[in-house]
């Protein structure tokens, strides 16, 4: 998993159909090859876990969800032996810094704020795609729009 060619599956679980859509459509225009499977919550996400031939490379997890939120699903992500070794990136427009930390607690390895314009959900998406997750980071690794200029 060191660069965007190493990423064949990505795991998104949001319950926005829109946010999954725009996701995927930013995804396709990176990198068509990438398979995006999606969840709608926590519990349906672990569903399909359990039953997939491959595991994901990434997963992407929005906090506010119906159900089991981002954050009980990550905590159950990083418990489980199966799954705890999977890199989360949080993906929510929750971006305030006591959140941020609380997803660093829970053990998500990034955190990347929903962006508005879909150009920015790209660069931050092929930056992610780009990033080593197998080397430890003491930090959160914060994918925001206050990287991008233009």
């Amino acid at each position: 998993m060191t660069n965007c060619s190493s990423i064949e599956r990505i795991f998104l679980v949001d319950d926005d159909d829109d946010d999954q859509l725009i996701f995927i459509e930013a995804l396709a225009k990176i990198d068509p090859d990438i398979k995006c499977e999606t969840a709608f919550d926590g519990k349906e996400a672990f569903e399909k876990l359990n039953t997939m031939n491959a595991l994901p490379d990434l997963i992407f997890l929005d906090i506010n969800m119906p159900g089991e939120d981002g954050f009980e699903c990550l905590g159950k992500l990083k418990k489980h032996e199966q799954f705890s070794k999977i890199p989360v990136i949080i993906f929510s427009t929750a971006a305030t810094n006591a959140t941020i930390i609380k997803a660093q607690l829970f053990g998500a390895d990034a955190f990347l704020t929903k962006p508005i314009e879909h150009l920015h959900l790209e660069l931050k998406l092929k930056k992610i795609l780009a990033t080593d997750f197998t080397i430890p980071s003491s930090q959160i690794r914060i994918f925001s729009h206050q990287q991008f200029s233009f």
